[in-house]
């Protein structure tokens, strides 16, 4: 992912976001050297060494961007003067979301209010090395292993401890965009629960109006609440562009409604660069997957750890924790949701793992 340099923001450094990019992907092209891997975290905290193989993420290679007719079909939604503009001429990409969003509530105001209501608005991506805004609609694998997770996640709700994964929200951000995470964690303080409860937190709201601050109380549901956590999967997506709009979501949530306390993104690996089983051609294999894991005050996700087919400890099974403090449940209640029943459901769908080449 192309970092942000702060101190050069907003237009002291003359350099615009695709510039910036571009620099620094060839600053890692000629800095590429053999070396030994770097030790990564296995899930229960340990350090193991990587696979050698190289995950697609930084040089700007697509992952079947728009090759299927429902993505094409989604993508020709998006008015033309959009698809054409080039939003890579902003120093930060918080100013080109910004931007973006700027241009699609001007065609939501032509369209009579109906263009945001459209489902691709979701999956609208900035390119990092071009500058432009596409649509990467989610394969049925993508929504399989939402629906796992969700299943994990509901399933370890009780009537003391409350949690809900949902599918279904927006996240209002400070710049004026929205955002739609593939999973919304809803802890006790904040959430229905399967027992039909609702809680409400009353929060204070300040606006600013005639030079002077009048602040508000509301009632505020699990509906216009922010998550307490966010999941996010990435299966044909560039890794740069999620990231970048995952960290906004983290760092940009409106903190009125909530703090979002953590956020995940999974990416899944492919063999081979840019090819990504599909529901037509499940002839690709994967050989793991990536997780990255962002805190409210970080500045940027991490990698978590790394899974390779083949590879590593076969007793060491990788899962997430939300810990219960950031549900807001009771000591020891904490969330685990083990990630290999989404490599066995994906199995069950006909994709295929296998070791990495190298291995």
């Amino acid at each position: 992912m192309a970092e942000i340099d702060k101190a050069n923001a907003g237009g002291k450094s003359g350099k615009s976001l695709r510039l910036r990019f571009q620099e620094e992907a060839k600053i890692k092209e000629e800095s590429k050297q053999p070396s030994s891997p770097a030790k990564s975290e296995r899930s229960d905290g340990t350090r193991e060494q990587p696979s050698p193989v190289k995950s697609e993420c930084s040089d700007g290679t697509l992952y079947s961007v728009a090759t299927d007719h429902v993505t094409a079909k989604a993508e020709e939604g998006l008015p033309l003067r959009i698809r054409q503009k080039d939003y890579s001429i902003f120093d930060t990409y918080e100013e080109a979301d910004t931007e973006l969003w700027k241009d699609l509530r001007t065609a939501d105001e032509e369209s009579g209010g109906s263009f945001l209501d459209k489902e691709f608005i979701k999956y609208i991506f900035i390119n990092l090395r071009t500058g432009k805004a596409y649509v990467e609609m989610p394969t049925k694998y993508h929504e399989d292993i939402v629906n796992v997770i969700k299943a994990i996640i509901n399933g370890q709700s009780t009537a003391a401890d409350p949690v809900y994964a949902t599918a279904n929200g927006v996240i209002e951000l400070t710049n004026h965009s929205g955002k739609h995470p593939d999973i919304f964690i809803f802890g006790k303080d904040r959430t229905k629960d399967f027992y039909g409860s609702r809680i409400n937190k009353k929060i204070e709201i300040h606006k600013k109006k005639k030079q002077r601050t009048e602040s508000t109380e509301i009632q505020v549901s699990m509906e216009n609440m922010n998550p307490d956590a966010i999941i996010e999967i990435s299966w044909t997506n560039l890794i740069g562009n999620e990231l970048e709009k995952f960290a906004l979501q983290m760092k940009k949530f409106e903190p009125n409604l909530g703090v979002i306390k953590v956020g995940y993104l999974i990416k899944f690996i492919p063999k081979t660069k840019s090819k990504m089983p599909t529901s037509e051609d499940l002839s690709h294999p994967l050989v793991g997957f990536d997780v990255y894991r962002m805190k409210t005050r970080d500045k940027k996700p991490a990698l978590m750890c790394e899974w390779r087919y083949g590879q590593g400890d076969p007793h060491l099974k990788p899962h997430l924790t939300l810990e219960a403090e950031v549900l807001d449940r009771g000591p020891g209640a904490d969330v685990s949701i083990p990630l290999m029943p989404i490599v066995d459901e994906l199995v069950e769908w006909g994709v295929k793992f296998e070791t990495p080449e190298g291995n």
